[in-house]
């Protein structure tokens, strides 16, 4: 009994301070060295999300010195492809996309054979499972679709079922 009497009054007093996490505790950190450290790591992603927006910022396909869309050659160019490569490339997005789905149906199988029994959390586990193998069989189509067409559209207009119209 003196030992939980021990812990409440322990308790209580970092209670009075602030709690300090759980990870702080295990770390072995005091409070004022975890918040320096979140604050620190709260600059870092503020230099994260900058970089990100930089990253982004060239991404107008109208500005000046971007390739000429309707022009191919340009785009392969733009990505880093040749002619030569071409082929290879296709070849290998046809093995990713094989692999995407070998993916999907293996993890699929052993969540039904062996995964949890709840069904809230086998839903939970299907729909991370599925966003993350659809989204990977997606992009990847979407990119064989542009290079086997030999002509660039906006993933956009992938999405929206616009890539099978004809040349304009």
């Amino acid at each position: 009994m003196g030992k939980l009497l021990d812990l409440t009054k322990r308790l209580g007093r970092s209670a009075a301070r602030g709690l300090t996490p759980v990870s702080a505790l295990k770390q072995g950190l005091a409070i004022d060295q975890h918040k320096a450290l979140w604050t620190q790591v709260g600059r870092d992603s503020r230099g994260l999300w900058a970089y990100l927006r930089r990253l982004h910022a060239g991404r107008d396909p109208h500005a000046p010195g971007a390739p000429d869309l309707k022009d191919f050659s340009q785009v392969l160019e733009h990505w880093g492809l040749t002619e030569e490569q071409l082929p290879r490339v296709l070849r290998e997005m046809r093995w990713t996309l094989a692999t995407w789905w070998a993916v999907w149906a293996v993890f699929l199988g052993l969540m039904v054979w062996s995964g949890p029994s709840s069904p809230t959390l086998r839903a939970m586990y299907l729909v991370i499972l599925s966003l993350v193998c659809v989204t990977g069989i997606v992009t990847t189509y979407y990119r064989y679709v542009v290079l086997a067409n030999r002509r660039f559209m906006f993933f956009r207009d992938f999405i929206l079922g616009r890539w099978d119209q004809k040349k304009e």
